[in-house]
């Protein structure tokens, strides 16, 4: 229910990985899926969602969320 954004990169230099955190973070409610994406932008080299991971997992645990495996949830 909410993307990253991570996978378009620097954006000229106007993101970066607490960008990335701050937009999870912001949009949180219960139920809530993060699409977040494997790998570096192929122009920028960044790698914004692997930046932003542990912030979102702190941020989101100090909430009160937790996690669970997609597969768990959709069967």
């Amino acid at each position: 229910t909410v993307d990253s954004l991570g996978w378009q990169g620097l954006q000229n230099g106007t993101r970066n990985g607490q960008w990335v955190c701050d937009r999870v973070l912001n949009t949180a409610t219960p139920g809530q899926i993060v699409l977040l994406h494997v790998g570096g932008h192929p122009q920028d080299g960044s790698t914004l969602d692997s930046d932003a991971l542990d912030c979102i997992i702190d941020g989101l645990q100090a909430k009160g969320y937790g996690f669970v495996n997609l597969r768990d949830v959709v069967g």
